[in-house]
């Protein structure tokens, strides 16, 4: 495979050891690209409203987010001076707003971003290890042991479920509803879980080994990435509805149009066809 990527609305991505894995919306591999080592290795991404790909790279002395095209040119640098992602392979995973500005999971805060502004400004200390914009612009925080609401500014809105080593969080803006992986505990193991928005009640579950990453599609199904088994697609009552790909990745996402802000207002109206991008 040749190492430069095609950018495709709808399609999927994965990402590991550096490698950009790229899938039809069956998915059926087609190319990859594999980014630059001088910042570390990857872990979560996403793409932009500019249409470049943002990757949460992280590095013995720290992490940075960079802007790359499809043929791996860096253009742009983001981090916090002094920052680390946690030590778990799990952390550092991205989220963009409507308005441009993205948001980052280290594992032990989440860090705003504004496009252009290279250095980020940390609004929750403590947790981290997902995040997810609402269509509100408020955020899901998912912590190892809760799952919060927070404003865009960080301020604690609400707990909304108490959790056990929890590690995804995903939206899914049609029906209201939140979905979780969490490597649990022998009572629960390895749990995928459809949560009620807002009771945080969970509605229904299905074991995945080590699930982690997630993607609610354009589509209407929900990909799940894992440590140690290939990502698979489900819909929204948890059943398997394929695979993405053949070997095991964390970290997935898919590149999507972003809803004009009029578009957004209309699906947080009505919860209806909210065209959203994310990880």
């Amino acid at each position: 495979m040749a190492s430069a990527l095609q950018f495709v609305n709808g399609d999927f991505y994965s990402s590991s050891n550096n490698v950009i894995q790229h899938y039809t919306s069956a998915g059926v591999l087609l190319d990859s690209l594999t980014l630059t080592s001088a910042y570390g290795g990857t872990r979560g991404f996403a793409f932009g409203a500019n249409g470049l790909l943002y990757s949460v790279m992280v590095g013995s002395n720290g992490y940075t987010v960079v802007s790359a095209d499809s043929q791996g040119v860096v253009h742009e640098t983001y981090t916090t001076t002094g920052d680390k992602v946690a030590s778990n392979v799990s952390f550092g995973k991205i989220a963009f707003g409507s308005n441009g500005d993205f948001f980052v999971g280290l594992g032990g805060k989440v860090v705003r971003f504004t496009p252009g502004i290279s250095e980020g400004t940390a609004i929750v200390n403590g947790g981290g290890n997902d995040v997810e914009v609402l269509p509100t612009g408020n955020l899901l925080v998912l912590n190892e042991y809760n799952l919060e609401d927070r404003t865009a500014s960080g301020a604690l809105v609400r707990n909304i479920a108490s959790l056990t080593n929890a590690r995804g969080v995903e939206y899914d803006p049609i029906h209201n509803k939140i979905f979780v992986t969490m490597i649990g505990d022998s009572s629960n193991p390895h749990a995928l879980m459809r949560l009620n928005f807002a009771s945080g009640a969970v509605e229904t579950s299905t074991r995945f080994t080590y699930g982690d990453d997630m993607v609610f599609s354009t589509d209407g199904r929900l990909l799940v990435g894992a440590q140690f088994q290939t990502p698979a697609f489900f819909d929204t009552d948890l059943n398997q509805q394929g695979l993405l790909g053949s070997d095991a990745k964390m970290f997935v996402a898919q590149m999507a149009p972003v809803p004009e802000p009029a578009t957004i207002l209309g699906a947080v109206a009505g919860l209806g066809l909210l065209l959203r991008r994310r990880r």
